[in-house]
């Protein structure tokens, strides 16, 4: 019997509490990310403009980084001219498992 979840004639059944757990995590996870948000957004309009502001202590370190540009391929392109195949490179990948909420009654 497995802690989470079990096979049970041939299909995968997660155990009610299982459930239950991922449902409070999901809520206290979304808590937590939306707090981070606000004080990233925060942080930024108090540090926008004054690039050599940081804060520093044993804890954490808080720096602005400056608005910039980065190069990236067109990869569209690059399938449409024929030429995507010719610097791509199959990688392999480890196994997973997704965990998707079916409905807005999960958060």
């Amino acid at each position: 019997m497995g802690k989470y979840a079990d096979v049970v004639n041939g299909e995968l059944v997660i155990h009610p509490e299982t459930i239950e757990r991922l449902q409070a995590d999901k809520k206290v996870k979304e808590q937590i990310d939306n707090y981070q948000r606000e004080v990233r957004n925060e942080l930024l309009e108090l540090m926008r403009g004054n690039a050599n502001m940081i804060f520093k202590n044993d804890v954490i370190t808080v720096s602005y980084k400056e608005p910039s540009t980065q190069t990236k391929v067109d990869t569209k392109k690059m399938i449409k001219d024929g030429i995507y195949g010719l610097y791509t490179m199959e990688v392999a990948q480890k196994d997973s498992v997704q965990i998707k909420w079916n409905d807005n009654r999960a958060s």
